[in-house]
């Protein structure tokens, strides 16, 4: 963790900078799906382009990069805590616009209610998201997608704020989408995106939506305290078929296990650790390898921690 004496100089700035929405020590298990993560140095609440801008040159002044946490729902962070400044998205950027069939929305809003807001308007392409927990910023830097659709198919365009506090705004034409990621043009954070919909009827798309509901309820562990997909789909098939036929289902190492409803999840079940998941998702690798001579690669980001 930082030095006693940095995190007093980083409070004293933070407070100068009225940026008081911000936590020191806080568990980071309380802002994850996973459950799992220890003691941040500061968890700060950025409600407004000044403040990230302000965070922006604390960190640069003292050498902290900081962390951009959604709803957590795709990391793992280390039990033993993360060195410096995590940043949570709210206030200003939890805001969504809907003009006719484009939608504006803040980075730090919900992806689920923001497919409500559309559906409510009869705006359809945005269905497929309406039982994925995250944020628009995840969703968009992860290429967030299922039941055939995903985030490329509806980003027109993106704002970004570079590391430098430059803010950009990029077409779709510049975002370098794939299979569950987007390669942004510069290094920086997004804050907000315009999407373009189509019109539909509104019964179709909260059909729809109900039927991917249900599908959900009914082939993964909802309720559980998971991350979601834990590995990339292989271009030739699925995560979960290679999981499961290397007889990993329901494996379970300290308090982490596959989950025994759908082979690509992780649920922590009692009280895991990182170490635990971790060593477990080595584990589904080398039999994978061993039984079907594939490499998963993560879709879960594994946030490590720093030292000092």
């Amino acid at each position: 963790m930082l030095s006693p004496g940095l995190k007093l100089q980083i409070r004293q700035e933070l407070i100068a900078a009225q940026i008081d929405a911000f936590m020191e020590n806080e568990l980071l298990a309380g802002h994850t799906s996973l459950g799992v993560g220890g003691p941040a140095d500061f968890v700060v609440i950025v409600r407004s382009q000044e403040e990230l801008l302000s965070l922006l040159e604390i960190g640069k002044t003292f050498g902290v990069r900081p962390f951009v946490l959604g709803c957590g729902t795709n990391l793992l962070f280390s039990s033993r805590g993360y060195r410096g400044l995590v940043m949570k998205l709210g206030g200003h950027f939890n805001r969504i616009t809907i003009r006719g069939s484009l939608v504006a929305a803040g980075a730090g809003a919900s992806l689920p209610r923001l497919a409500r807001m559309a559906s409510a308007r009869s705006l359809t392409g945005l269905s497929f998201a309406a039982g994925i927990p995250g944020t628009v910023g995840g969703a968009i830097k992860n290429n967030a997608g299922a039941f055939g659709r995903e985030m490329a198919q509806v980003v027109q365009e993106v704002e970004i704020c570079s590391l430098k506090g430059e803010m950009r705004t990029f077409s779709a034409k510049d975002l370098h989408f794939g299979y569950r990621f987007c390669r942004l043009p510069m290094e920086g954070i997004i804050c907000k995106a315009i999407l373009k919909l189509e019109r539909g009827e509104k019964e179709d798309i909260l059909r729809k939506m109900e039927e991917y509901r249900r599908i959900r309820r009914e082939k993964q562990p909802i309720g559980k305290r998971t991350a979601g997909s834990v590995f990339r789909n292989p271009p030739q098939g699925s995560a979960a078929q290679y999981i499961e036929q290397a007889g990993c289902k329901g494996l379970a190492i300290g308090g982490a296990r596959i989950s025994p409803q759908h082979a690509n999840f992780i649920e922590n079940f009692a009280n895991a650790t990182s170490d635990d998941i971790e060593i477990l998702i080595e584990e589904v690798q080398k039999k994978v390898r061993e039984i079907h001579g594939l490499d998963l690669d993560l879709e879960m980001e594994i946030v490590a921690c720093k030292k000092d």
